[in-house]
């Protein structure tokens, strides 16, 4: 059983301040719901708090608060600190539990309330990045998300992942950089910025090329939520899978919902992966524009353009993929 059914056998309370609570497995701390159905961690902190209680859109959190929680049919008064999701939309829900299970296994026994703070702090910044987005967005990040699912060493590539959505480049290690572009036709046609396809002299940039056609759920029918999922297994780093939740979390905000609906096939974008030279592409020099234009872009076809056989891509563990 995993953790988000084992939070649905939790009974919302009738009252507040009397908690039905389980103790998560492995740990001093505990899961609950609120009367509302919320879910709710129970962090057993130590230390005085001098941290001031959150109380947000999405998020509460309450510092050394004392509650009363029922336990195998058993009643305590306890000192715990409470960090409450304030939504049952299933799939938030499961993100947040997903992400605070991760944050937990980087507490010991009984965390100090700075250390708690420190990672309340983490989450705020993910969940505070909230907007809505547009299929194109999803799109996009699941192509990125296809490419580290492919990634020989899944930590090197998810370190390498941009941080911000709109960094320059989708992974950058060291001088090497990687772009993905995905369309929804068989036509190698994307969109660049001419600052893209002019790298710094000594780097080394690959586009990666993919076709993303939209399916239903299935063996091949994958959404951005079963990318990240697979991902997951690959990795055992807590940082990097940690990473991975928030840059998701950063890109698709309150959408997260619509991106567990829409799936893409990942048969046909396995096949059509290709990668190019960067120099290859068609582009704009850059003494052709004006001095006074800037935030120049455009798209530009792939097709006919020679490929890089991926057993020929340079060296870099930023190359090395499992196809």
């Amino acid at each position: 059983m995993n953790i988000f059914d084992i939070y649905n056998t939790i009974e919302t309370p009738e009252i507040n301040n009397k908690f039905n609570v389980i103790t998560i497995s492995g740990t001093n701390h505990k899961m609950g719901k609120s009367v509302e159905g919320f879910p709710m961690f129970f962090v057993n902190s130590r230390g005085e708090s001098n941290v001031p209680n959150i109380n947000m859109e999405f998020l509460s959190v309450q510092y050394n608060q004392t509650c009363d929680i029922i336990e195998n049919n058993i009643e305590c008064n306890i000192v715990f600190t409470i960090i409450t999701l304030k939504s049952t939309e299933e799939t938030l829900l499961k993100y947040f539990i997903d992400i605070f299970m991760l944050v937990l296994q980087k507490f010991d026994f009984q965390p100090s309330v700075k250390k708690i703070s420190i990672e309340i702090e983490n989450i705020i910044t993910i969940f505070s990045a909230m907007h809505h987005i547009a299929l194109k967005t999803i799109q996009g990040l699941w192509a990125e998300l296809l490419i580290i699912y492919l990634a020989k060493d899944t930590d090197i590539i998810l370190s390498a992942w941009h941080n911000n959505p709109n960094d320059k480049y989708d992974f950058s290690l060291g001088k090497e950089k990687l772009e993905v572009k995905s369309s929804t036709s068989y036509d190698r046609i994307h969109h660049f910025s001419m600052e893209q396809l002019n790298p710094t002299q000594n780097s080394e940039l690959v586009i990666a090329s993919t076709t993303v056609i939209e399916t239903g759920k299935g063996t091949t029918g994958l959404s951005i939520i079963d990318l990240a999922d697979k991902i997951i297994e690959k990795t055992h780093s807590i940082e990097m899978k940690l990473k991975l939740k928030t840059v998701i979390a950063n890109t698709i905000g309150c959408d997260i919902n619509k991106t567990s609906s829409v799936y893409f096939d990942l048969t046909t974008a396995v096949d059509k992966l290709a990668f190019f030279d960067y120099r290859s592409v068609p582009s704009i020099e850059l003494n052709n524009v004006p001095i006074a234009v800037s935030n120049v872009n455009f798209s530009s076809s792939l097709e006919g353009i020679e490929e890089i056989p991926s057993n020929k891509l340079s060296g870099s563990e930023l190359y090395k993929f499992n196809l």
